[in-house]
Order: structure tokens, then sequence, then C-alpha cells
């Protein structure tokens, strides 16, 4: 299953495929978030085969040049990859 939002979604919420009411997260194996620029912890933690694709420079401009490691960390145990397909 994939999961795709508008680019009006500028922050992907703590928890928001990790909390305690999420329980469909296996199925999922793409998340696409065009227009974010923020991800909040354990966004992904139920989403273990999912792949996130962001934007390279929205994440650059929100985080810094060590953009990658950051947001890769804070998607765990999802696979991030940046710029959109």
């Amino acid at each position: 299953m994939r999961l795709y939002f508008d680019d009006t979604i500028r922050y992907v919420f703590d928890h928001a495929f990790g909390g305690d009411v999420w329980n469909s997260g296996s199925g999922i194996t793409d998340i696409y978030f065009p227009g974010a620029d923020t991800v909040g912890l354990q966004s992904f933690k139920k989403v273990p085969y999912a792949t996130v694709p962001f934007s390279a420079s929205r994440m650059e401009a929100s985080y810094g040049s060590d953009y990658a490691y950051t947001i890769a960390s804070l998607c765990v145990p999802a696979k991030v990859v940046f710029d959109l397909p």
C-alpha cells in the first residue's frame, strides 16, 4: 500500500505512523510527503517496510548540511530517500 499526501503538509507529527492507535504499518511500502520540511520523533515507528521520499532541498533548509543523517535517524525503521521521484 502506498500513501500520498499533498504538498500542503509541512510537518510530519511525532508518532504519526507510530503511535498506540496505529496498527496497519507492515503493509505500507511508500509514504509520500512532497511538501514536508520537518519530521517529528518516531513518526514512522510502526511502518518498518516503508520508504519515505523527501525533498533534499527542503530538508537541508530545515536541518542544515547534516540533514540526511538527522532525517534518517528520525524515521527509523523506515527507509528514507531524498529528492522525490
